[in-house]
């Protein structure tokens, strides 16, 4: 135990290679599923794509543990997985996937670039001993003017992407919603005690966090009316790309790297994800940067860059 944290020898014993590697897949995988979601909801309903691809990456992973022969979870493993993946997925990643229908991908990337705003605030909420010192309290309040200035961007935003027929501004506030959800799944994960290993337990929580869209996906009368027949190609692609990629290998990672680092260090990909988002959305989709759009980026980015102090960060990786 240092600094009131758990010791890395204490968890997995992780080599240096191994945690880049982790970090890298969540940095660059994750910054462009947004690309992939928006490509995916064009023809299949949020909720109901967000249900098969977290069921059939979760009953792979679950499938591959079994082949390992690992120790089976428990009852209270399986409840772990269940709040944690519920959060997590039914309401963060959920909110992603409907909130696409409404705004270009870069921009749901700098939406979610305040998770280390939520992450940071609840953890001081579940205890006094983790008041942030002044400059994560200053990244705190720049990260919301941040928000703030985000909220500038409709018009903007209807004008240069007409593809985009909602409210933006509906799409932020349900996304903002998300982050939260999201960023408490994941402090009640990593707080958790659970017998069993993160593979196992990623896949008891992205197949539970399916079935929690499939009940939402039902509440909103997704398959009513859902045409399989309009399902284009891209999505096809998109849905393949999101279990492959973005969970299997990227979540996977994200959940080991929960237990085998701290929130602060875990939540820097959202320094990255933005930025990949942008230049894709930009290259791939003809998505534009509205000047909205850069200086509430901006101000999120330079908050997370004084929450987490990467030049910390970077003196640690050394070590």
């Amino acid at each position: 135990m240092r600094d009131g944290r758990p010791s890395l020898t204490n968890i997995e014993h992780p080599s240096k290679i191994k945690i880049v590697l982790a970090f890298t897949a969540i940095y660059f995988i994750w910054g462009s599923t947004y690309l992939a979601i928006r490509y995916a909801v064009e023809t299949v309903p949020p909720f109901f794509m967000g249900f098969t691809r977290f069921v059939i990456a979760g009953a792979i992973i679950l499938l591959i543990v079994k082949l390992k022969k690992e120790k089976p979870a428990t009852k209270k493993d399986w409840v772990i997985g269940a709040i944690s993946g519920s959060l997590m997925f039914g309401g963060g990643n959920g909110a992603v996937q409907w909130a696409s229908q409404f705004m270009p991908s870069s921009l749901a990337a700098i939406v979610v670039a305040t998770i280390p705003i939520w992450m940071i605030l609840f953890h001081w909420i579940q205890s006094k001993a983790n008041k942030p010192d002044l400059l994560t309290m200053a990244g705190v309040i720049v990260g919301i003017i941040g928000v703030i200035l985000l909220t500038e961007i409709e018009e903007e935003v209807l004008i240069n992407n007409n593809q985009f027929g909602g409210t933006v501004i509906l799409g932020m506030i349900v996304l903002i919603m998300g982050t939260m959800s999201w960023s408490a799944g994941s402090l009640y994960y990593r707080n958790s005690k659970p017998t069993v290993s993160s593979m196992n337990m990623a896949g008891i929580q992205t197949f539970c966090g399916g079935f929690t869209m499939l009940i939402i996906s039902l509440f909103k009368g997704e398959p009513q009316n859902f045409d399989v027949s309009q399902v284009s190609l891209l999505s096809v692609f998109s849905m393949t790309y999101l279990i492959l990629f973005g969970t299997l290998i990227a979540f996977l990672s994200y959940v080991w790297l929960l237990k085998a680092s701290t929130p602060a260090k875990v939540s820097t990909y959202a320094y990255f994800n933005p930025l990949v988002a942008i230049l894709l959305g930009g290259l791939i989709a003809g998505e534009l940067l509205t000047i909205h759009m850069f200086l509430g980026g901006a101000a999120i980015l330079i908050s997370i860059i004084l929450i987490n102090k990467p030049w910390k960060q970077l003196k640690l990786l050394k070590k």
